[in-house]
Formats: structure tokens, C-alpha cells, sequence
């Protein structure tokens, strides 16, 4: 039973958008003050679609059913719930550096998400053209990123960006076909920087959280 009283994040152990979330929750010490909720979805009728009518995740909903779609604007609600942001864009001249790469970031994550989903798929019923395009548009997201190992924004203070492209490498641990660390040395290692933290340990899709 959710507690009226605290924020309410609905999501998922294996949505990589839930993580990036997740993962800004715990580095803003905000867990004590939101609950990570598993929705049903996908089923007619379900009491997440009075909150959600999207029925997509994640979901931030306020004490008072204000609710926040997609991990970019519930992140930087977040982020400014006390005046000081610490893990969004710059407020200066950077941001729109900032921003472009967060973008590229999230276009590979989106096109791992559809990639994994079409391999989900039964085979009979997967398309080889979609197979092909995404797995060509990840490989060459990975090489571009691990051009940007040393980049400031990548060796710096933990950013969401940061964030976003260590979840978006660490869906290898779910789409086997996704094989990168041989070929990116440099940017492994980057990624084990990154995925040591508790934040990013705890959030691993093994990680169990609570069904509503």
C-alpha cells in the first residue's frame, strides 16, 4: 500500500528509462521520500491508467496526483526540489553542450530499447530490416561515445548524462547480442567507474521492487 504521504515512482526493474530515475533518486538522498511502485499495465482495466492514460513508465506522482511523465522532466523536478540541482543541465552558457549530449545519449538508449524489444519478439516474427537498423545505429553510438571517455562532462561530477549512458551499456546484461566491451576498451572502463556506485548497483534489473 502506497503512503499518501510520499512521491510515488511507477516503473520497472528492467526499464533502463526507470533506472536513469532510480538512480537520481538515490544520488539526491530522496528514497526515503518515494516509493517505487511496479504498475500492471498491458491489461485492460488496470487502476494505473487512472493515474497514467498513457499507461508508459516511469511515472512520478505528487501527494497530491500531479503526475510527471517521462525521465527527462521527472528527473529535473527532482533535481530542483531544493533549489540546488546537482545532476541536470548547467544553468549557464554549457547547457546547451550539456544538452546535445544528453540527447545523443538517450537517441542510443532509444534505439537499444527498440532493438531489444524486436529481438523479444518470437522469431518467426521479427523484422530482419529493424534488426539490422538498430543494431547498425547502436554500433556506431558506441563509437562515438567512446570517443567522449575524456570528454569533461564524462570525467567530471556525476551527471545525468553520465547516468543515461551507463544504463544505456549496461543493457548488454539483458540483449546478448549486444557484444561492445571487447571492441571499447577505454569506454569499459569508464562504464565500471560509473557502475560501482550504490546507486547504480541497486538498481540493477535484478533488484526487486514492489508490485501495486
Amino acid at each position: 500500500m502506497a503512503n499518501d504521504t510520499n512521491m510515488r515512482l511507477y516503473t520497472s526493474a528492467t526499464s533502463p528509462y526507470g533506472r536513469i530515475v532510480r538512480v537520481v533518486i538515490r544520488e539526491l538522498g530522496l528514497l526515503d521520500q518515494i516509493e517505487e511502485i511496479v504498475p500492471v499495465t498491458r491489461q485492460a482495466g488496470s487502476p494505473y491508467y487512472d493515474l497514467n492514460p498513457s499507461g508508459r513508465i516511469p511515472f512520478l506522482v505528487l501527494p497530491d496526483r500531479t503526475g510527471f511523465e517521462g525521465s527527462g522532466l521527472i528527473c529535473d523536478y527532482l533535481d530542483a526540489l531544493d533549489g540546488t540541482p546537482k545532476l541536470s543541465a548547467p544553468s549557464d552558457d554549457t547547457r546547451w553542450t550539456y544538452q546535445r549530449y544528453e540527447q545523443a545519449a538517450l537517441a542510443m538508449m532509444d534505439g537499444l530499447a527498440v532493438w531489444g524489444r524486436e529481438l523479444r519478439r518470437p522469431e518467426a516474427d521479427r523484422s530482419e530490416e529493424i534488426l539490422a537498423h538498430e543494431a547498425a545505429r547502436v554500433t556506431r553510438c558506441v563509437a562515438y561515445w567512446a570517443s567522449q571517455t575524456k570528454h569533461v562532462l564524462m570525467t567530471g561530477d556525476l551527471n545525468r548524462l553520465q547516468v543515461i549512458v551507463a544504463a544505456a551499456l549496461e543493457m548488454d546484461h539483458r540483449i546478448p547480442e549486444f557484444t561492445w566491451r571487447d571492441a571499447h576498451p577505454a569506454l569499459a572502463a569508464w562504464l565500471t567507474r560509473i557502475s560501482l556506485r550504490k546507486s547504480m548497483v541497486d538498481t540493477r534489473p535484478d533488484a526487486p521492487i514492489s508490485i501495486a
